[in-house]
Formats: C-alpha cells, sequence, structure tokens
C-alpha cells in the first residue's frame, strides 16, 4: 500500500513538473514572437495556432491529473476499510427485492445472470442548479463470474436513454453491485475490492461490490467510514448500509 501511495505520488509531481515546463515553454515562445517577430499578420497566426495548442494539451493535462485524483482516492479508501455489514435485508433474495421496492427502486430487468433495479431523483445534496441522481442495484447469480458484465452495462445505457428521453440530466450514478458468494477466497476478495470512483467536472460515478456471504450473515465490501473523496460518495455508502 506504501509503495502505491508513494507511485501515485510520483506520478502527480512528474506531471505537475511537466504542466509547469509547459507553461513557460509557452511563455517564452510568446516573449520571442513579441520581440522578434514584426510582421503582425505572422503575429496572429503564431498566436492562434498557440492557443489551439493550449487548449489542446491542457485538456490532456487536466484528464491526467483526474486519472490520479482518483487513483488516490481508491487508494485511500483502501488503506481506511471499514467492518463487514450485517446482513438486515438481504438475508433472503425475495424479501430484499420487495425492500428494493419499497425504499423506491423499480425493476428494469431481469435475466439468467443479473436483475436491475433502479430509481431517479432530485440531486439532495447540491443545492443549486440541481440536476438527477442515478441510482442502481444489479443482483449478479451467484454462477456470474465477474462483478463487471458486458449485460449489466448495456442495461444502464438503456437506463440512462430513457432519462434523457425524459429530460432528467444525470450528473450523478451510484451503482451497487450484489453477488452471493459462498467461499471467500482470495480471488473473490479482489474482485470485491475492484470498485470505480470518479470525480470529474461533470460528474460522479460510484459503484461497490458486495459479496453476500450467507455463511456468516455478512455482506463483504470494501468501503471507508474515515475517509470521504465525496458527499455522494459517503451518501451512496450510507444508502448501502440502509438496503442491505
Amino acid at each position: 500500500m506504501k509503495q502505491d501511495v508513494k507511485k501515485i505520488n510520483r506520478q502527480f509531481l512528474f506531471t505537475l513538473v511537466m504542466f509547469i515546463l509547459f507553461i513557460a515553454f509557452i511563455v517564452v515562445i510568446i516573449l520571442v514572437v513579441d520581440r522578434y517577430v514584426k510582421n503582425t499578420n505572422y503575429v496572429y497566426a503564431i498566436l492562434f495556432a498557440l492557443f489551439g495548442i493550449i487548449i489542446y494539451v491542457v485538456s490532456i493535462f487536466k484528464r491526467k491529473f483526474y486519472e490520479i485524483t482518483n487513483i488516490s482516492y481508491l487508494l485511500k479508501i483502501r488503506n481506511k476499510p471499514g467492518s463487514a455489514l450485517p446482513m438486515k435485508h438481504s438475508r433472503n433474495m425475495s424479501s430484499f427485492q420487495n425492500h428494493l421496492k419499497h425504499k423506491g427502486f423499480i425493476k428494469f430487468r431481469a435475466t439468467q445472470t443479473h436483475t436491475i433495479y433502479y430509481k431517479t431523483y432530485k440531486d439532495n445534496i447540491k443545492k443549486i442548479f440541481r440536476n438527477y441522481i442515478l441510482e442502481a442495484v444489479i443482483i449478479l447469480s451467484s454462477d456470474t463470474k465477474d462483478f463487471y458484465i458486458d449485460e449489466v452495462d448495456e442495461d444502464i445505457a438503456k437506463i440512462q436513454q430513457d432519462q434523457i428521453n425524459k429530460k432528467q440530466r444525470l450528473e450523478k450514478m451510484l451503482i451497487t453491485q450484489i453477488k452471493p458468494v459462498s467461499d471467500m477466497d482470495t480471488k473473490t476478495k479482489e474482485a470485491i475490492k475492484e470498485i470505480v470512483f470518479v470525480k470529474t467536472k461533470v460528474g460522479i460515478v460510484s459503484t461497490v461490490n458486495i459479496g453476500l456471504h450467507y455463511p456468516s450473515n455478512q455482506a463483504i465490501l470494501l468501503y471507508s467510514d474515515e475517509f470521504s473523496p465525496s458527499l455522494y460518495y459517503k451518501y451512496h455508502i450510507n444508502e448501502i448500509k440502509d438496503i442491505i
């Protein structure tokens, strides 16, 4: 874990230094043009080209900074994990699905591999310019090997499109993937740890995987009560505690 933190810190410092050097290079170019280029048309052409380069390169650096920041979030969550949760409502799958309906979730689709419940509602955290939150619960079959499957991605995309057709702009997606597990071996534990938290200027996606371990009556998941990268992450975890 410490090595991972050091690695991400080095990546951040390297990216920051490269960004500063790029800005310094642009400043030097502008000074040289201002001093030595006398033709106004050439000056405008060079400045216009530099402006386009700046926009392109800054967008690359911005994506890189977002990537590094989001990885650091996951490392901090892993560094301060919470305990397993008691299975209050998910001990019986039929009762669990009824509980989801009681909490306002709508069944979107049920297949041999998964069942999807979802609900959308106005952002209850943001105070101004509020858009919509999509909250989805995916119940995976115990026979499904992985938590992430293409069919679920396709269904989520369909739900998103349905909301767009209803003129609902989704800025936040809180996705909870649940799968019954009988054996908590290393492979299963690592699969559960493959969570997602992506925070950008345009929105947030939070995905948490949960293994329902019936022998111990516990829900196994990677989360943190001590560290929260966002109020929406904290809200997502509290929602999970409520439904599980």
